[in-house]
């Protein structure tokens, strides 16, 4: 987690800022940038109690004139222990502090769907949502490159474009492939596309159970409409349904907000975004449906957006 912030209140001293945090954050790895420079605490033992008095630091700072708070990665707070004590803690600072500029950010539609858009989400209704398009192709290109040059690795040519297009450009869900990719592979090696295909497999194999769970608390229809969804060329809703056999029109769209809700998915006029294309593609494979292959680099990282 990251708190970045910036203030005009040069003349508070970095020392007093260390004090300030460094009493109460001692259970989070937390990076805060300022104008004096960076301060880092590394993550120690992990307590309820401890949680809430990081959160109490936090708003002491955030308190003062000319603060802007900035959250990033705030999805992965989802996985801590006292995760749901915790965000009710840091929404009630945030209530508090109605003249502060709070901004979350993060890379996994999916946990961000739990903090800010389910009925049930700490932040539901509490905050205006900006969703940032993909990054550029060449941009992430020569960025990811670098880094696999960094640990020995090198990305022949014609293996970036295939995870790219499987993720839509979606920047959690690319590292997601080239992390796989880095696990799958050892330095001084040269990865090719056969490589692409072991990296997905790993990603479903640890997702596995995370994906049982989901598609078993669906109910028949859902999970119907899932499968459709999972397999269409693309995700029109007209397309679709103009393919669609044996489901009314009631039940289809009753299917669809569930699905929404339960954060698989979102909906934006006719056009429907599915959150995780690794979860399609592991339903695709784990219950035999028939989808259709984009061209020979893409069997298997087939995109779903």
């Amino acid at each position: 987690m990251t708190y970045t912030y910036v203030t005009e209140d040069l003349g508070r001293g970095k020392s007093n800022l260390r004090k300030l945090i460094d009493e109460a954050l001692a259970s989070a790895e937390v990076s805060i940038k300022t104008p004096l420079g960076g301060i880092t605490f590394k993550r120690r033992r992990t307590t309820a109690s401890r949680e809430s008095a990081a959160i109490r630091a936090l708003a002491q700072v955030a308190s003062k004139k000319g603060v802007v708070v900035f959250l990033d990665e705030i999805q992965d707070l989802t996985d801590i222990p006292y995760a749901s004590s915790f965000f009710g803690d840091l929404r009630g600072q945030v209530q508090r502090l109605p003249e502060t500029p709070f901004i979350f950010a993060g890379s996994s539609r999916t946990k961000m769907h739990q903090v800010f858009d389910s009925n049930d989400a700490p932040f539901y209704k509490q905050v205006s949502r900006i969703e940032l398009g993909p990054i550029d192709s060449d941009r992430m290109e020569r960025w990811v490159k670098a880094r696999f040059r960094s640990s020995g690795r090198m990305l022949r040519d014609g293996v970036w474009q295939p995870p790219y297009e499987y993720a839509s450009g979606v920047a959690g869900d690319v590292q997601r492939i080239c992390a796989a990719l880095y696990e799958v592979t050892s330095s001084n090696e040269e990865i090719g596309e056969a490589k692409l295909e072991e990296a997905l497999q790993r990603i479903l194999d640890q997702s596995n159970d995370s994906f049982a769970q989901t598609r078993a608390i669906l109910s028949a229809k859902q999970t119907e409409v899932l499968d459709m969804l999972s397999i269409a060329e693309t995700l029109e809703e007209g397309r679709i349904l103009a393919k669609a056999e044996g489901i009314a029109y009631t039940t289809w769209r009753q299917a669809l907000e569930t699905l929404e809700k339960k954060g698989i998915l979102s909906c934006k006029g006719s056009r429907i975004h599915m959150h995780d294309p690794f979860f399609a593609t592991w339903n695709i494979r784990q219950n035999g449906l028939k989808a259709r292959r984009l061209s020979a680099k893409l069997d298997g990282l087939r995109s779903t957006r």
